[in-house]
Order: C-alpha cells, then structure tokens, then sequence
C-alpha cells in the first residue's frame, strides 16, 4: 500500500536521465526504490491530513485503450468521433489527451466515463476502481447547496480521514489549509448554492482529489479556472502519480501548467485521428520536422490548438509520430494503512441533526406549535374549575390533540423532507462512489422518531397530564397510540416532498388526506351518513387510533369508562358513542388496519428514497 503527502512542489522540469522506452505488451515490474529526484519533490511541510492518500498495490494501477471507431449517437456531438486511438498509462505516470474544442478528446472521456455507446475496442482497467472528475457546467445538483464551503470541506475530509488520525484541533487545521490552498478561506461561510462557477469548480476538484482510486481521469478541469488555480490542482496531480495513481487529463482546452506535469500527451486532429503521441515539448519539433512553421515564443498550448485545427489536405501530408509511453519512475511501497473509508454513521447523524436544528422553516413550525399547544392547555385550564376534569371535556381535549398531532405531523414531515431529503438527495452526487444509502437511511429512522417522539408526543402527554385527561384515558393506549398517529402523518407528509416536480400533485393529496381523516373522525352529520359501516371509518387514522384509546380507557370491551348518559347530550357535536369497539375482533382487526397503514407508508416514504438516492 502506498502512503505518500500530496502537498508537493511541481516538478516542472525534464530530467535529464535518459528515458527507458517500453512497449505496449512490456510486462516490467515496478519494484525499484524511490530515486533522489522523486524524494526532492516531497515538500518539507506537508500537511497532516495527507495521510489518506492510501491505496492498496497502486504500483499495479493501469489503464490501456484500443479504440478503433467511434461515432457519437448525437448530431451535434459528431465532431468528437475517434478514429484508431491506442495507448497506456500505468502507474506514476501523468497523461493527457489533448485536441482543439469539440474534438475527439472530449469523445475519449465519454468513452472513459462509460457514457459512449456503440464504439468499437476495449478499455481495460486495473484494477476497475476509478475516479472520474467530469467537466460539470452547472453545479446545482453537484455541490451540497445548504453547506456553507467550511462544512462541505471538512465534511468530505471527515469521509476520507482513516480513523485515528488525528484529534479534532489537527483536523480543524487541515480544513483550513485546505481551504486556502484552493483560494476557498475567503468563501468558507457561503453556501456552495450561492458560489460562481470558479469557486464551485474549485471545491468539486478539491473533493474529488481528497482520496481519488487508483485510476484518476479528469475532463476539461481548467474549465472555469485561471492559471494559479490549474497550478494548485497540477501538484495534487503530481503528488498522487508519485504516490503510485494513474492520472489522465483529457482536454479541449488544456492549461499550461497541465501540460508541464505530463509526460507524455495524444494530439487529436478534429478529423479524429492522432497526429502525435509522445512528450509535450517535443510536439514543436514534431510540426518543425514536417515542414510546418511553428512561433517558438508560442506555448506548446497554443500550439496544439492551432495544429489540431488543420485542413485535412495538410494533415494528409504528415507522418504521424506516436512514440511508446516510458516506463513511469520506480515507486515506494511502504506497509498498509488504510483499506478503504467509508462515511460513519456519527457523521451522518450529526450532520443531519445540524441541519435539522439550523432550518429557520423548521424552528419556526415548531415555534408555531408550541405556542398553539400552549394556548390551548391554557384555555382548558381556565375552563376546568373543579379539580377532576369532566369526561366531556376530556373528549374535547382527545379531538383536538389528535387534530393537532395529525398537522403538526404532516407539516413537519413535508419541511423535514424539503429541507434534509432533498439535500441528501443532492449530497449523493457529489459523494460519488462515499454515498451509502443504507447509512443515511438510518439516520433518517432515527432523526424522524426523535423528533415526532419529542416535539409532538411528548408534549401532547404532559398536557395531557397537565389537564387531568389520564383520569379518564388510559396513559398505556396514549404513549402506544399517539407516537403511532404521530409518525404515519410525518412519513405520509415526507413522501410527498420527495419529488419536487410532483409538488402540485402531493401537495393536494395531502391535505385532502388530512381533511379527510378529520371528516371521518369528528363530524356527526357523516358518522350518520354511514351508519355502522366501517369500510369508510378505517380509512382514518384518527378514528382508529381515538376508537382504540377510548375502548382502551373502558374496563371491558362493551362497557364505558366514560358515562353514556352524560355524552349524549354533546353527540351532535362529537361523535362518542361509534367509537367503542364492541369486542375484541374489532380491536385486533383495528390495531391491524393501523399498523398496515403505518408500515405501508413508511416503506413508500424509504423505498422512494432508497430509488432516489441510487439513481443520482
């Protein structure tokens, strides 16, 4: 396993050692000691935080390409057709593959990146583990936008940081040095919704190279960026092939300073055929040597871009040269670290619970309902004048609590998931191959039960209490029901803020769901409508759950706790007397009805997140 500091100077010079040409087919083993010129490439004052570039027998890491043809599907993308492209990079070694806007080179990343379809050849990888850092044009759904830049980077360095590798002062530290060598320190407390497409690109490279796999590819990354930012990111390329990564730039714009840490190159004309493979600088004396004028005092950049915009009747005259990659330098194997990272359940936890906590929407729902709540236990207070409250109130009390559970449920659930959902859903893209659905599934378990069982629950038993209500109801059938009605409305709101494009469909839905429910709960003209039927009443929740409490708070089914005599008289504005389960079939088949519901909506709410988050 390979262990090696990636805060390194630039090693922009050739070396003066006569390179060992190989072929296609060598088979030659990597097995020598670092060289003094590679050990002077290490910076003296690396960072601590280094240490997670560690990957296992990297000095193996290859990738070799044949493609004989490929035309894309797309009209518009025809321009970036292959014509007999072959090559190799092993490990240690720093390729690109360059070529004028729109060309072939932009076709080689597709076909690198799994998109391109219907080429011929083969692509093999070993081993198959590679990061992909993709020409992203717009940063929406790439960048977690509710972070600000300090937590996305200490979010991702927490991912890729092995355990034990340093206390929470050297990690804080890290963060920002991070920070200031991608010039993110100025920016740290901007959320990544609101950066410019520069310091966007910025912190989706920097988060791609924190702990790349073996195979680095990289599409266009001086897109968006100037020459200082494409320095930075070419020493985290040269310290990663030190360290034993294979690393390919394909460019239609290559930078400069991209150029002077490869070693070797493939110039793609825009017909899609290459002209040239071999080192960058001598590309030059390859036009010279063909009888073409080339400025000197132009860099090989612009250079290669001139040249792969010839007419074919000119490139029909050249010889095209492509030399034999060089064997890359002898690499350092040092014991294993780290055999891979994986994001912590803590970490998830943690950070969902801060986002919960932060949402100004959330603490002002919550806000709401406490003051709601708080007004309401007043006011029976100052009704109830004896010390035993009466049975009649007690129902009053039971209606509307479970009223006020079912829309603090729903509109909880539908905040929660607009805010913390959907931002995981987004998080996942740019995760990448750290996104693992299973944790974050649950900590959303979790999250959603402590806080329905805190913020509704809870409080509605110490009003509860408050009120003298368990002098009639039964606590053993309030602390098992009422968290139960609590999380069915909390997961059916969630479900319908999953899908944001939908919001015109579920939204509707769901307060027809509630209105509904409240209809069949605690209007008397419909209890008479459908008479004993109970087809209609099982389909709410709230008559389930304020049937079951009531029969529950009886001594025997068919009898009353609550006096019949004295609730007659308040029937026609709540309905009582329906609600006694007579025996106890009807108590099983309720309590079954009830825990169908709920396991059907928190599967649906789980199974489209599952779909979601696999998808991006």
């Amino acid at each position: 396993m390979i262990l090696f500091p990636y805060w390194l100077f630039p090693c922009m010079a050739k070396d003066k050692k006569e390179t060992k040409i190989s072929t296609l087919t060598s088979s030659d083993d990597i097995s020598d000691d670092l060289s003094s010129e590679d050990l002077e490439r290490v910076c003296e004052n690396a960072l601590p935080w280094s240490q997670i570039y560690a990957l296992a027998h990297t000095q193996d890491a290859e990738l070799v390409w044949a493609i004989t043809d490929y035309t894309p599907s797309l009209e518009q993308h025809q321009e970036q057709a292959v014509t007999k492209a072959t090559g190799i990079i092993r490990a240690g070694q720093i390729a690109a593959i360059v070529g004028a806007v729109g060309s072939a080179a932009d076709g080689m990343a597709h076909v690198f990146s799994g998109r391109a379809k219907g080429y011929r050849g083969v692509v093999k990888r070993k081993p198959s583990s590679t990061t992909f850092i993709d020409d992203i044009r717009d940063f929406k759904y790439t960048l977690p936008s509710q972070l600000t830049v300090s937590e996305a980077v200490h979010f991702y360095m927490g991912i890729c940081m092995p355990p034990g590798s340093g206390d929470i002062f050297d990690f804080e530290l890290a963060g920002e040095d991070c920070m200031r060598e991608f010039d993110l320190f100025d920016m740290q407390d901007v959320k990544c919704a609101y950066l410019n497409p520069t310091h966007s690109k910025l912190l989706y490279v920097l988060s791609m190279l924190l702990n790349p796999l073996p195979i680095l590819i990289l599409h266009n990354p001086e897109r968006y960026l100037d020459d200082e930012h494409c320095f930075v990111i070419a020493k985290r390329l040269i310290a990663l092939a030190a360290g034993g990564h294979s690393v390919l730039i394909c460019s239609t714009q290559v930078a400069e300073v991209f150029l002077d840490a490869c070693t070797y190159i493939h110039v793609f004309h825009q017909s899609g055929i290459v002209m040239y493979g071999g080192p960058p600088k001598g590309f030059p004396a390859f036009l010279l040597s063909q009888g073409l004028q080339v400025n000197m005092y132009s860099s090989i950049s612009e250079v290669i871009f001139r040249a792969s915009s010839l007419d074919l009747a000119a490139l029909r005259k050249l010889e095209c040269i492509i030399d034999k990659p060089p064997v890359p330098p002898a690499l350092e194997t040092r014991p294993p670290i780290l055999q891979g990272t994986s994001p912590t359940f803590f970490l998830h936890l943690k950070r969902t619970a801060y986002i919960l906590i932060r949402d100004q929407s959330l603490l002002f729902a919550r806000e709401v309902t406490g003051v709601v709540f708080a007004m309401y236990c007043f006011a029976v207070l100052e009704i109830r004048r004896d010390d035993a409250l009466s049975d009649v109130y007690t129902v009053v009390i039971l209606d509307i609590y479970l009223t006020l559970v079912a829309a603090a449920g729903l509109a909880f659930g539908y905040l929660e998931s607009r805010s913390v959902d959907v931002f995981l859903i987004e998080e996942s893209r740019s995760l990448g191959r750290f996104s693992h659905p299973g944790v974050i599934l649950a900590v959303r378990l979790i999250t959603k039960l402590v806080l329905e069982l805190i913020s509704n629950t809870l409080l509605g038993l110490i009003g509860l209490a408050i009120c003298n209500a368990f002098s009639v109801l039964s606590v053993t059938a309030c602390l098992l029901l009422l968290p139960a009605c609590a999380l069915l409305y909390s997961f059916f709101g969630a479900f319908c803020a999953l899908f944001k494009k939908l919001s015109g469909i579920f939204m509707p839905l769901m307060f027809l769901v509630f209105m509904w429910s409240i209809m069949l709960a605690l209007t008397p003209m419909f209890e008479i409508k459908t008479g004993a039927s109970t087809v209609w009443r099982i389909t709410s929740p709230l008559y389930i759950v304020k049937a079951l409490m009531l029969t529950y708070s009886a001594p025997t089914y068919g009898s009353a706790k609550l006096p019949i005599d004295k609730l007659e008289g308040v029937n026609t504005f709540l309905t009582v007397m329906d609600f006694k389960l007579k025996n106890q079939t009807y108590v099983t088949g309720s309590i079954g009805v009830l825990v169908s519901l709920l396991v059907m909506t928190i599967a649906s709410y789980f199974i489209c997140l599952r779909l979601l988050l696999k998808r991006n």
